[in-house]
Parts: structure tokens; sequence; C-alpha cells
């Protein structure tokens, strides 16, 4: 069984998604420093890249479930 077009692309996207780590651990790490002027910039940085990082996931269940119920009835 091969997986769908969209399943096929949609497991490419974990180096591209999951990319934002790095930069989450960075933001975390700047965010620490509460005098630094720059710090509500990080706080937004970390929101967005911690979003597109649940986003893979809530994505997931959806694309993988019909080969999940597959593999299970085999």
């Amino acid at each position: 069984m091969f997986p769908a077009p969209a399943v096929a692309v949609y497991s490419q996207r974990p180096r591209l998604t999951l990319s934002p780590l790095v930069p989450l651990d960075l933001s975390n790490t700047m965010m620490e420093n509460l005098i630094d002027p720059d710090r509500p910039k990080w706080v937004e940085k970390r929101s967005e890249q911690f979003l597109a990082v649940t986003q893979f996931y809530k994505e997931a269940a959806s694309l993988f479930a019909p080969y999940m119920k597959a593999h299970q009835k085999a």
C-alpha cells in the first residue's frame, strides 16, 4: 500500500516544519533575560515556532489514520 500524495508530501515536512525546534530553543533561551529590550520579540518568535510544531501534529492524525486502520486490520 503506497501512501497518497498528500501523505508523501506531509511526511517530508518534519525537516521543514520541525526545523523551528532550533530557533524555538534559542527563543526560550533569549526569553530568560527579563531585562533584554528584545524579549517581546523573542516571546513572539517562540509562539510562532511552537504553533508551527503543534500544527504539524494536528494534521498528522487525519492523514495517517487510514493507514493505521489498514495496518490494524491486517
